[in-house]
């Protein structure tokens, strides 16, 4: 499901306001006014209440059209700014082309995009504009990573290259434009980090030798939702709390640990959490169709997990169930 996020350029909405939308993220502005610009306490204002940011640059309409130099000189700008309010160096900044574009203006817009990508670089840099022209920079070298795209001069369609897409809605008594991130890593800050992929585990068998796959625990999820879309509390009783073997390496004990969940009858969304040995907490969400068994990466140290049903996916009585099953030493 796509995160609804809000446009926000000259109003202030108070994250109460934001958030009564449904709205998980805020593009807010780097440009030479200095009126409707992101500032420092937003920055540390809204990731506390779950709200992430998105950062573009807009100057004047046709501003990409004067080049090369122009990106460079924009870019250079977008970042002095993005530091000053103390975002970090690594953060995606995308520059807006907020006009309709016209065949012969491509090249050029090209050719902004890459004097952006010779200051901040290539990883960094995303683009705002219609669907056409979209396409177009993501069909050209060196141009951009991340794209936004806008409803207006796109004649209904939409790039499958687009992080986000502003949809022509509206909200907040039409102060702000509604968007919806497509994609895990749209260029928000906090920076999305991405699950580490483990090591393969054994597959589970169901003869047991010296050295191999054993039934742990296993056991139903509760009916009713424990979270929101979210990630918000529902309701904790909901949730389910499930201890993993009490070790996961060594030469005796318990080794490998193979977690896994499937469900029946509908399409269901789990909010797993997962706490090692030092109170850290890897929080994800897992989408489980039909008949499908989905298995959830744990790791040494791993020591209890934490899972619910998410609102807004099935009617919270469907079979759900999981499996933990680890090597026996």
């Amino acid at each position: 499901m796509a995160l609804m996020g809000l446009d926000i350029a000259w109003a202030r909405p108070s994250n109460a306001d934001i958030l009564s939308t449904g709205a998980c993220f805020v593009a807010r502005y780097l440009s030479p006014d200095d009126t409707k610009n992101l500032t420092a306490a937003e920055v540390q204002g809204y990731p506390p209440d779950g709200i992430s940011i998105v950062v573009v640059w807009e100057s004047t309409e046709q501003r990409m059209l004067d080049g090369y130099a122009a990106g460079a000189a924009d870019a250079q700008a977008a970042e002095n700014q993005l530091k000053a309010v103390g975002l970090p160096d690594s953060m995606p900044i995308y520059f807006a082309c907020d006009f309709d574009v016209q065949g012969g203006q491509l090249s050029t817009i090209n050719d902004y995009m890459r004097g952006v990508n010779s200051v901040i670089g290539l990883g960094r840099s995303g683009f705002y504009g219609s669907y056409y022209a979209v396409e177009n920079v993501a069909a050209a070298p060196a141009t951009a990573t991340y794209f936004w795209q806008a409803d207006a001069w796109s004649d209904s369609k939409w790039s499958g290259h687009a992080n986000i897409r502003q949809d022509g809605g509206t909200a907040l008594g039409g102060s702000a434009d509604i968007d919806h991130a497509m994609t895990d890593d749209y260029g928000q800050y906090p920076r999305f980090v991405a699950a580490p992929v483990p090591a393969p585990l054994p597959a589970p068998t169901t003869s047991l030798g010296d050295d191999e796959m054993a039934v742990f625990s296993e056991g139903p999820l509760p009916e009713g939702f424990a979270s929101d879309i979210k990630g918000n509390e529902i309701d904790h009783s909901k949730a389910r709390v499930i201890s993993l073997p009490p070790k996961n390496s060594g030469s005796a004990g318990w080794g490998g640990v193979w977690l896994s969940f499937a469900c029946d009858f509908a399409t269901v969304r789990l909010r797993v959490a997962i706490c090692n040995a030092a109170g850290q907490f890897r929080i994800n969400f897992f989408d489980f169709t039909p008949g499908k068994r989905v298995s959830v990466p744990i790791f040494d140290g791993d020591q209890y997990v934490s899972v619910g049903r998410v609102q807004g996916f099935g009617d919270g009585a469907e079979p759900v169930g999981y499996l933990i099953e680890a090597v026996k030493k």
